[in-house]
C-alpha cells in the first residue's frame, strides 16, 4: 500500500485534534448539560476529518475509493450530533424536539451504513468513481446517485433545523447568553457554507471537500466560547434541562385542572405515561387530590401536603403567568420529602418520645400538663415510682430491668383510657397526665386501676417477679396552675405513700409540702449541724447477763441543736439515711467511737478487753470506702480489731445475700466482729445465715419487752438463743428493762444484755466516769 502527501493534510489534522482535545476537555464535567452532546460532536467532527486524512493520503485508488466511501459514512454522524447539542441549549421539547424522536435522527446515517457494507452495488450513493491524476493529489471522484442527493437533503434539514433552534433561543433567552448562541452559530454555520460551497463546485479544488477543513474554524471558535463565554458553566434555561431534568415531578393543568403536560419524574412518581394521562383531570390521576387545590382559584397559589403510594410530597402549585392569551394554567409541583418526614417523626420521637419503653418523655409530658392547664382544665396527675426497683437491677442486671421497666409501660399504657398521657420521666418514675379530671375520686379509682394492672407478677426470663408501685396523686386548683407546682405536689404524694410502706396510694394534702419544707430545713442543719460538731456520740453499757460486768459498749450518735435541743434519731437517722448524710455521720461515730474506747482501755483497770459496737447503715455498708473508712479509723485510734463489732440490721444483710457474705468475710480477714442487729424482725433466710461469717445475733426489743406475757414471745427468744448457739453465735438481748426479763434471758443462755435496767445512754464524760468507778471498786 502506497501513500501520498498533501499539504491539505495539515489543516484536516488540526481539525481532528483540536475536536478531540475540546471533548476531553469537557468529558471532566460531564454533568453539565449539553456536555455530553458536545463530547459526541466533536467525536463526530475528529472522526470525519480523521477518515478523509486517510483518503487523501492513500495513493493506491482501490483503497482512496474504500476511505472516501467511509468518510461519506462518518460524516453523516455530524448533522446528527449537532441537532441534539443544538437541542440542549435551545431547549428541544419547546421546539417539538422530544427524546423519543431522536431515534429517527440515526434512521439515515444507517441506511447509508449499509449500503457502503453492500459495497453500493445498487450505486445509489456514487454511480461510478473516476481517478483524477491532474491535480496536486491522486483524488478519486463519485458519481452522485440517487441516496446520496436524499441523505444531502437530510442534512441540511437537520442543520438548517438546528440553526433555526439556536436562532429562535436567540430572542428568548436573556442578554446573558447571547454571544454564547452567536458563537454556536457561527461554529456550524462556517463548515455548513463550506460544504455548501464545495458541493455547488464553487471550492479552490473540484476533487477537495473543504467541510472537514472548514470544522478546524469550527473548533477555535468553540474553544472560544468554552475559555471566553463559558459554554457550560453558564448556559441558557433549557426546558429540557429545568422540565426534564428536574427530580420534582412536575405538571401543567388547564383551567379545568386537566393535565397538559408533565415531566419524566411525574411519570415516574405517579407510575403513568404522558399518553396516558394528557388531557385527563388531575384528581383522577393523583388519588387523594386536595379539595383545596380543585377549588382554589387559577390565579392563586396553593402549598399543602399529598400523600401517594404511602410516599409524602410537598405539592405547590402556582399560576403560569406567562401562558398564552386566552389560555389559563397552573404548574404543580410535588417534591418527594418522604424522607424529610421520616427524619421530623425520628427527631420528635427523640425529643418527645422515651427510646425505651416508646412513652412520652419528660419534656413532652411537661409540655402536656403546660397545655392542659393553660387551657382552664382542672387536670390531674399520677407520680409513680417502683418499689424496690433497684434490687431487681442489681441482682439480674440491667437489661432485665430495662425488659421489666417496658413491661410495666405496657401495662400502665393498657390501664388508662384514650384521654391519659403516660411518661416515664426517667430510671423508674412514671407519671399519667389527665386533662379535664372530673374529681379526686376518679384520680383515686385510676390509680387502683393501674396499682390492680401492675399486680400480676412479671416474667423475666423464667422469673417470676412480684413488682409493686407506689403512687402520688395531685390535682389542680386555683391555687396550683403550675405544672412544676403540680408535679412537685404529686412528687410530694408518692414520698408520703413509700413512708406509709410502699405499694399503695396517697392524695397530696398541704401538710405534706409543710413537712417537705421541714425535711429540707432539718437537711440543711443536719449538714450546718456535722461542720459545726453538733453531733455527739453517746454510750450505752453492754453487759454480761450472769455478773451485770460491762464487756461491751454500743457506740449511737445523738443531735445536740443548738436551738432544738437533744433530738431524737428517729427524727433525723431516717432523713440522713435518705440523704446520703449518714455516710459522713457514720464516719464520725466510727471514728470517734474508736479513739474513746481505746483511751478507756488504756486509762482504767479492767477494761483491756472493753469492745464498741458500732452500726453500719445500708448506705455506709454498700458505700465504696467502707473498708478504707474502718481501717483508717483503726489505725488513726490503735483500737485492736477485735474490739470492734460492727452492726448491720437483718434487713441489709438481706438486701444483697451475696455481696454481703463475701463483705463479712472480708471483715473478718481484718479481725473486727460482725453482729446482726435486730434479728428476728426482718425476712433471714437461715441458708444464707449459716453462711455469714457473724459473731453475734441481738435479739430486737420488741421481743424482749413481751417476756413473761405472751408466749410466742419467749418460744421467739428461746428460739433465737438456740439457734445461735448452734452456729457458735453469742446472743445480745436489746431493751431489757427489769429484773425478771435480765433472770429469764440469762435462763435460756444469752450471754448478754442491754437496757434501761443497767443504763441508758450516756455522754462520753459520764460512761468514763461509770467504768472509773467500775475500775476503784475493783481495785478497793
Amino acid at each position: 500500500m502506497s501513500w501520498q502527501f498533501t499539504p491539505y493534510l495539515l489543516p484536516l489534522v488540526s481539525s481532528a485534534l483540536l475536536p478531540i482535545c475540546l471533548a476531553l476537555f469537557v468529558l471532566r464535567r460531564p454533568n453539565a448539560a449539553g456536555a455530553r452532546a458536545f463530547v459526541a460532536l466533536m467525536g463526530a467532527v475528529a472522526a470525519w476529518s480523521i477518515a478523509y486524512s486517510i483518503e487523501l493520503a492513500a495513493a493506491d485508488a482501490h483503497i482512496e475509493i474504500i476511505w472516501h466511501r467511509w468518510t461519506y459514512v462518518v460524516g453523516d454522524l455530524v448533522p446528527p450530533a449537532w441537532i441534539i447539542f443544538a437541542a440542549h441549549y435551545a431547549g428541544g421539547r419547546a421546539h417539538g424536539f422530544v427524546t423519543s424522536r431522536r431515534i429517527w435522527l440515526a434512521v439515515v446515517p444507517l441506511i447509508s451504513l449499509l449500503f457502503v457494507l453492500s459495497g453500493d452495488r445498487s450505486g445509489l450513493i456514487w454511480s461510478s468513481f473516476t481517478q483524477d491524476t491532474g491535480g496536486p493529489f491522486l483524488a478519486v471522484r463519485g458519481e452522485p446517485g440517487t441516496w446520496f442527493w436524499i441523505d444531502l437533503a437530510y442534512s441540511y434539514v437537520v442543520i438548517v433545523s438546528g440553526i433555526v433552534m439556536l436562532a429562535r433561543s436567540l430572542f428568548r433567552s436573556r442578554r446573558l447568553y447571547h454571544q454564547q448562541i452567536l458563537m454556536l452559530l457561527m461554529g456550524v454555520v462556517l463548515p455548513w457554507l463550506a460544504d455548501l460551497a464545495t458541493n455547488l463546485g464553487f471550492g479552490p479544488l473540484p476533487d477537495l471537500d473543504m467541510t472537514p477543513m472548514a470544522c478546524t474554524a469550527t473548533a477555535i471558535v468553540f474553544a472560544w466560547g468554552l475559555f471566553r463565554f463559558h459554554f457550560f458553566d453558564v448556559v441558557p434555561v433549557a426546558r429540557d434541562v429545568v422540565f426534564e431534568e428536574l427530580s420534582d415531578a412536575v405538571l401543567v393543568l388547564d383551567g379545568l385542572n386537566r393535565i397538559v403536560d408533565l415531566n419524566a419524574a411525574a411519570t415516574r412518581i405517579l407510575g403513568v405515561e404522558v399518553a396516558a394521562v394528557s388531557g385527563r383531570p388531575a384528581p383522577d390521576v393523583l388519588h387523594g387530590w386536595p379539595e383545596m387545590i380543585h377549588a382554589s382559584d387559577a390565579k392563586q397559589e396553593v402549598r399543602t401536603e399529598l400523600t401517594l403510594d404511602e410516599r409524602s410530597f410537598d405539592v405547590h402549585v402556582s399560576p403560569l403567568r406567562k401562558a398564552p392569551r386566552g389560555f389559563s394554567a397552573r404548574l404543580v409541583v410535588l417534591r418527594d420529602i418522604t424522607e424529610r418526614k421520616s427524619l421530623e417523626q425520628r427527631l420528635a420521637q427523640q425529643a418527645y418520645g422515651d427510646a425505651l419503653t416508646g412513652l412520652a418523655n419528660r419534656a413532652h409530658f411537661q409540655a402536656r400538663l403546660a397545655e392542659a392547664l393553660s387551657a382552664g382544665q382542672r387536670t390531674g396527675v399520677l407520680f409513680l415510682d417502683l418499689d424496690d426497683f433497684k434490687t431487681v437491677n442489681d441482682s439480674l442486671g440491667h437489661p432485665a430491668g430495662d425488659r421489666l421497666l417496658v413491661e410495666v409501660a405496657g401495662r400502665l399504657q393498657a390501664s388508662l383510657d384514650h384521654s391519659a398521657t403516660a411518661a416515664r420521666l426517667g430510671g423508674d418514675e412514671f407519671a399519667v397526665l389527665v386533662p379535664g379530671a372530673d374529681s379526686m375520686n376518679a384520680l383515686v379509682a385510676m390509680a387502683r386501676q393501674v396499682l390492680g394492672a401492675l399486680e400480676r407478677p412479671f416474667d423475666l426470663s423464667g422469673r417470676e417477679l412480684p413488682i409493686r408501685a407506689s403512687i402520688g396523686i395531685a390535682a389542680s386548683s386555683p391555687d396550683v396552675r403550675s405544672p412544676d407546682d403540680l408535679l412537685r405536689n404529686a412528687d410530694l404524694a408518692l414520698y408520703a405513700a413509700k413512708a406509709k410502706g410502699k405499694s399503695r396510694y396517697a392524695v397530696f394534702d398541704a401538710s405534706m409540702e409543710r413537712n417537705a419544707l421541714e425535711r429540707l430545713e432539718l437537711e440543711a442543719s443536719m449538714r450546718q449541724g456535722l461542720e459545726r460538731g453538733e453531733f455527739e456520740v453517746y454510750y450505752q453499757p453492754i453487759v454480761s447477763l450472769l455478773d451485770s460486768r460491762i464487756i461491751e459498749v454500743e457506740a449511737l450518735v445523738r443531735w445536740n441543736h443548738p436551738i432544738r435541743g437533744l433530738v431524737a434519731p428517729s427524727n433525723f437517722i431516717p432523713l440522713a439515711e435518705e440523704t446520703g448524710i449518714i455516710v459522713p455521720l457514720g464516719q464520725f461515730v466510727l471514728e470517734t467511737a474508736c479513739r474513746d474506747v481505746r483511751s478507756w482501755q488504756t486509762r482504767f483497770a479492767g477494761c483491756a478487753e472493753l469492745g464498741v459496737s458500732v452500726n453500719l447503715s445500708g448506705r455506709q455498708f454498700q458505700h465504696p470506702s467502707l473498708f478504707e473508712d474502718i481501717d483508717r479509723a483503726l489505725q488513726d485510734s490503735g483500737l485492736p480489731p477485735d474490739s470492734l463489732c460492727l452492726e448491720i440490721t437483718e434487713s441489709v444483710a438481706m438486701e444483697h445475700p451475696e455481696a454481703t457474705a463475701a463483705a463479712l468475710e472480708l471483715l473478718k480477714l481484718w479481725g473486727t466482729r460482725v453482729a446482726i442487729d435486730d434479728f428476728g424482725t426482718g425476712y433471714s433466710s437461715l441458708s444464707y445465715l449459716k453462711r455469714f461469717p457473724v459473731d453475734a445475733l441481738k435479739i430486737d426489743q420488741s421481743f424482749v419487752e413481751g417476756l413473761g406475757g405472751s408466749g410466742h414471745d419467749s418460744a421467739i427468744v428461746r428460739a433465737i438463743v438456740a439457734l445461735a448457739r448452734s452456729l457458735g453465735m453469742q446472743v445480745t438481748a436489746e431493751g431489757i428493762e427489769s429484773e425478771v426479763q435480765r433472770q429469764y434471758l440469762a435462763g435460756t443462755g444469752a450471754d448478754r444484755g442491754q437496757g434501761y435496767l443497767f443504763s441508758r445512754p450516756v455522754p462520753r464524760d459520764q460512761l468514763a466516769a461509770m467504768l472509773e468507778s467500775v475500775a476503784q471498786a475493783r481495785a478497793a
